[in-house]
C-alpha cells in the first residue's frame, strides 16, 4: 500500500458540512434520505504529538499485515512503529541517518505475505527491507533515473506473489522490483495522457494484481496490470464527488474497494474497482473523523480503514461501528449539511463528520443539516433507523414501558410578553422534521409526537406545540388536556400552551 511525501498542506478553502458522508448523487440523497452506500464510521484513534512511544511527528504512512499488526511511518521522528490492531504500541526502529537501519525520511511502508515491511526511505533514495520485528533485511535504490535508481521514492506496494511497486515522483514512474530488489520493470514517464504520470505520490494493489497509482499531478487514480498496461482512469480537478485536488493516497481492501486520500480536501473517498465513486467523509478538524492533511490510508484484514491525519500525529480507524445498545448507545451519521453534537460531560458542540457511535443523551443540532440516527428498538435488540433534519434535539431512551426513542426539542424559545412590550424584536420557535421508519418520539413543551413510519413535523411556539403529517400516520398526547388523537397525512394539530 502507497502513500504520499509529507507535504504540509497550506491554508485550504473550508468547504464545511460539504465533506460528509455522500453517495454519488449528493442532491438525490438528501431528497430521498437513502443509505450511504458501503458507510463506515469511526471507530477509533491513537497517537498525538512527540517523540516517545506511540507519539508521532507528521506520520506519513500506514501499512497492517495479515496477523492485525499496524505499522506506520513516523517520517519527522525517522522511525518506523508498530501497534496491535487497537492500537497498542509494540515496538519502534529507526533512528536519522544513511546506515542499515536508519532512515531519513521514512515516506512509505508496506507489508507482504511473509510478513516482511518495505520502507521507501526518500532522503536516501532507497528501499530498505525487515522482518516483521524492525531486523534489517536488506535494501536496494541509488539516486538517479536509471533502471533501479530513485529520484523520489513517494509511495511503495506488494502484491500476493511478493513483488515491490514504488512510486518514484521525480521521475515521473512506478518501478516493479522482485522481493529481494531485483529491478523488473518500469512504466510511466511525465504527461498527462493515458498510461502517463505527474508526481505519482502512491501505489496500491488488488487481490487480481492489478495496481492503481495516485497520479497526484493530474488529479487522477489510474489503473494497471501488473506488468504495467493502462487499464483505465478516473477523476479530475474540483471539488465534488469522485474530483480531486491533489490525490497523495490510494489504497484497496478485500472487497475490491478503493479509497483515495484526498489531502487538500481533508476526506477521503471510496469508489468501486471500476472508478464508480461511492462515497466519502471527513472535514478540516481535529475531531473524531475530520483531518488536518490525510495522507495515507490502509484497509486491515479485520475490515478497519486507517488513515495517516498527519497535521493531527495521529492515526484514525473506521469500519463498521457495533450495534446500538437501548438506553446507552445510538449511531449517528451525516446525509447532508452541517451536523454538530453535543456530547453529555463535554462542553462544546463538534462536527459530526462521518457516523459514529454515541451516547443516549446526546444533543443533536440539524438546523443547517440532515442526519441519520440508528438505535436499537429495544433491551432485547434489533435496529431502526430514521432521518431527522431542521432542528436540534436531545437523543432519550427512557427506562421501563413501551421501548421508543425520543427526540426532545432543545432549542430556546424567546417570546414578547405584555411586560415588556417591543422588547424582543421577534418570537423565536424550534422544530424539527422526522422521516423513517420505527419507534420514534418527537416531544416539545406542551405535547409529543410517537411515530412507527412517517414524515412529519413537530414545533414548538409560543402558543403551543404544532404537530404537522406529511405522511402516514402519527398519535398525537396532549399534555395539557392530557387528550391523545391521531393524526393522518395532511393534517395538523396544535397542543396549547397550559
Amino acid at each position: 500500500m502507497g502513500r504520499s511525501s509529507p507535504r504540509r498542506f497550506g491554508p485550504r478553502p473550508l468547504l464545511g458540512g460539504f465533506l460528509l458522508a455522500l453517495t454519488t448523487a449528493t442532491a438525490l440523497l438528501a431528497a430521498t434520505g437513502a443509505a450511504p452506500a458501503g458507510a463506515i464510521g469511526f471507530l477509533d484513534e491513537w497517537g498525538g504529538s512527540g517523540s516517545g512511544p506511540g507519539r508521532f511527528a507528521f506520520p506519513v504512512s500506514v501499512a497492517t499485515d495479515a496477523s492485525g499488526s499496524v505499522f506506520v511511518a513516523d517520517s519527522e521522528n525517522n522511525r518506523i512503529q508498530k501497534f496491535t490492531e487497537s492500537g497498542q504500541f509494540v515496538a519502534q526502529w529507526g533512528t536519522a541517518g544513511a546506515g542499515p537501519g536508519q532512515f531519513a525520511t521514512p515516506e512509505s511502508i508496506a507489508t507482504d505475505a511473509a510478513g516482511n515491511v518495505y520502507v521507501a526511505d526518500k532522503g536516501n533514495f532507497r528501499v530498505q527491507k525487515f522482518t516483521s520485528e524492525g531486523a534489517f533485511v536488506g535494501q536496494w535504490g541509488s539516486h538517479g533515473s536509471g533502471a533501479g535508481q530513485f529520484e523520489t521514492t513517494e509511495g511503495i506496494a506488494t502484491d500476493s506473489a511478493g513483488n515491490v511497486y514504488v512510486a518514484d515522483a521525480g521521475n515521473a514512474r512506478i518501478d516493479k522490483f522482485s522481493s529481494a530488489g531485483a529491478f523488473l520493470t518500469s512504466w510511466g514517464g511525465l504527461g498527462t495522457g493515458p498510461g502517463r504520470l505527474d508526481s505519482p505520490d502512491s501505489v496500491a494493489t488488488d487481490a487480481a494484481g492489478n495496481v492503481y497509482v495516485a497520479d497526484s499531478g493530474n488529479d487522477r487514480v489510474q489503473k494497471f496490470t501488473g506488468t504495467g498496461a493502462f487499464l483505465g482512469t478516473w477523476g479530475k480537478t474540483g471539488d465534488g464527488p469522485g474530483e480531486f485536488n491533489f490525490p497523495v493516497a490510494v489504497a484497496t481492501d478485500a472487497s475490491g474497494k478503493v479509497y483515495v486520500a484526498d489531502a487538500t480536501h481533508d476526506r477521503i473517498e471510496v469508489f468501486n474497482g471500476r472508478g464508480i465513486f461511492l462515497s466519502q467523509w471527513g472535514s478540516h478538524g481535529s475531531g473524531p473523523g475530520q483531518f488536518d492533511s490525510p495522507v495515507a490510508v490502509a484497509a486491515s484484514a479485520a475490515g478497519e480503514v486507517l488513515v495517516a491525519d498527519a497535521g493531527n500525529d495521529r492515526i484514525q480507524a473506521f469500519g463498521a461501528l457495533p450495534a446500538p445498545e437501548y438506553g446507552k448507545t445510538v449511531n449517528m451519521g451525516p446525509v447532508g449539511g452541517t451536523i454538530r453534537v453535543h456530547l453529555p460531560g463535554t462542553t462544546k458542540f463538534v462536527v459530526l463528520s462521518t457516523e459514529r457511535q454515541l451516547p443516549v443523551g446526546t444533543i443533536v443540532d440539524a438546523d443547517a443539516g440532515r442526519m441519520r440516527l440508528s438505535s436499537a428498538k429495544g433491551p432485547g435488540g434489533g435496529t431502526q433507523s430514521a432521518d431527522f433534519f431542521s432542528g436540534s434535539f436531545r437523543v432519550l431512551q427512557p427506562r421501563g414501558g413501551q421501548p421508543i426513542t425520543v427526540l426532545k426539542l432543545e432549542n430556546p424559545i424567546v417570546c414578547r410578553t405584555k411586560s415588556r412590550p417591543g422588547a424582543l424584536a421577534r418570537t423565536r420557535n424550534r422544530g424539527l422534521w422526522g422521516n423513517g421508519e420505527g419507534n420514534f418520539r418527537s416531544e416539545g413543551r406542551h405535547g409529543s409526537a410517537t411515530v412507527r413510519g412517517t414524515i412529519w413535523w413537530a414545533q414548538d411556539r409560543c402558543d403551543g406545540t404544532l404537530f404537522r403529517v406529511k405522511r402516514g400516520v402519527v398519535t398525537i398526547r396532549d399534555f395539557t388536556s392530557h387528550r391523545k388523537l391521531k393524526l393522518h397525512s395532511g393534517e395538523k394539530y396544535l397542543a396549547p400552551a397550559g
